[in-house]
């Protein structure tokens, strides 16, 4: 069975090629669930679990819950590595680079561990509401040692 969580290799792709085959992948649970407008606008229309219908419609919308929330949880994660990894091109230029560009590097890597640290949050947050409490302590886990790598390249870096 493939990991839950996306790896850190993009295949030689892009970011913004990795991020639209992310979406590609999952278009239809953010779809199918609501999400795309907000969990709010689940509630608003009275479609959360529980608030009605038969036993399998709430069982489907808390499984379409529940999708939505492991995709709003990959996705930033996904961000962060490929952050990080920004990362590491970041301090090849610092070491190699024109030594004229040197203050961009440094820039570069600021905005980088920003993004990491922004969807780190958002990983925190968003698996909190997974019932695979095994998964979210996945995310959790691997997200607190991506972020101290951040930490620690940045620091070579500056």
């Amino acid at each position: 069975m493939a990991s839950p969580l996306p790896t850190a290799q993009t295949g030689g792709q892009n970011i913004a090629e990795t991020l639209r085959k992310l979406w590609e992948n999952n278009k239809h649970t953010v779809i199918n669930s609501g999400i795309g407008a907000g969990l709010g606008g689940l509630a608003g229309a009275g479609m959360v679990a529980g608030s009605g219908g038969t036993d399998e419609e709430k069982k489907a919308r808390t499984q379409a819950i529940q999708d939505a929330t492991l995709l709003a949880t990959q996705i930033p994660f996904k961000v962060m590595e490929l952050a990080y990894q920004s990362m590491e091109v970041i301090k090849v230029m610092a070491e190699v680079g024109n030594p004229n560009s040197v203050s961009d590097a440094g820039v570069g890597a600021l905005c980088a561990r920003t993004a990491v640290m922004g969807a780190y949050l958002n990983v925190k947050i968003n698996a909190k509401g997974l019932t695979d409490k095994t998964k979210a302590a996945e995310f959790i886990e691997k997200g607190a040692a991506l972020e101290s790598k951040t930490i620690e390249l940045e620091k070579e870096i500056l």
